[in-house]
C-alpha cells in the first residue's frame, strides 16, 4: 500500500487506498513566523491589485451602485483565484513562493480545488478565523490552522517529504463549544495517534 524508497525516507500512496495518510517532520510544517509573513504578503497583493482596480473603476463606472457590485465581484474573484486555484498550483502565491513553502492534503498530494475555495472562503468571511487561526496553531504538532483543519491539508515546505504513514480516522474538531465534523481527520501510525485535522479539545 506504501513504497518506501530505503535510505530516504520518501513514500508513495497507492491511489486506491483512500484510508492512509502522511505525516511529515515536525521541523517541515511551517511555523507561525512563515504564516504571518505568508499572511502580510498575500494581503498586500490582493490588496494593491483590488485597489488598482478600484481606481480605474472609478473613472470608468459612473452609476455608484453598479460601481460597488463590479468591485465586489473583482475582489470575491480574484480572491478566489489568488488564494485557492494560484495557491494549490505549482506558481504558488507570492507569499508561499518568499517562504519556500506549498500545500498538501493528508495524503500528501495537491488539495482539491473545492477545499481550496472553501478554505479561502474561511479566510476571507469566517468570523474572527484569522484570530483563531494564530493562537490554534501555536498549539498544533503539525501546524495547522483551523482552515487547514476543516479542509484537511497541511502547509509545509516546499521539498518536504513524508517521513510516516498511517491509516486516516474521523474525530470531532471541537472549537468554542461548536462541534465541526470532518472527515478524513487524523492519521493512526503505529497505534499511535497524530493529529491532523481534528481535535477533541475545548476551546482555544
Amino acid at each position: 500500500m506504501i513504497e518506501e524508497t530505503a535510505g530516504t525516507g520518501n513514500f508513495k500512496m497507492n491511489e486506491n487506498n483512500q484510508n492512509l495518510g502522511v505525516i511529515y517532520d515536525k521541523t517541515e510544517y511551517a511555523g507561525i513566523i512563515k504564516r504571518i509573513i505568508i499572511a502580510a504578503v498575500d494581503t498586500m497583493i490582493i490588496l494593491i491589485v483590488t485597489s488598482a482596480v478600484l481606481y480605474i473603476s472609478d473613472y470608468m463606472i459612473i452609476d455608484d451602485t453598479t460601481y460597488i457590485k463590479f468591485n465586489f465581484i473583482f475582489f470575491f474573484i480574484f480572491s478566489i483565484f489568488y488564494l485557492a486555484l494560484l495557491k494549490r498550483s505549482k506558481i504558488r502565491t507570492l507569499g508561499y513562493t518568499l517562504t519556500g513553502v506549498k500545500i498538501v492534503d493528508l495524503r500528501g498530494k495537491k488539495p482539491s480545488i473545492f477545499n481550496m475555495v472553501f478554505r479561502a472562503i474561511l479566510l476571507l468571511f469566517g468570523p474572527f478565523e484569522l484570530i483563531f487561526d494564530i493562537i490554534w496553531l501555536m498549539q498544533e504538532p503539525t501546524r495547522q490552522t483551523l482552515r487547514d483543519k476543516y479542509t484537511g491539508t497541511y502547509v509545509i515546505n516546499k521539498k518536504a517529504n513524508p517521513v510516516g504513514s498511517g491509516r486516516l480516522q474521523n474525530v470531532t474538531l471541537n472549537v468554542l463549544g461548536y462541534n465541526k465534523q470532518r472527515i478524513s481527520n487524523r492519521v493512526l501510525r503505529n497505534e499511535s495517534s497524530v493529529l491532523i485535522q481534528g481535535s477533541r479539545r475545548r476551546g482555544v
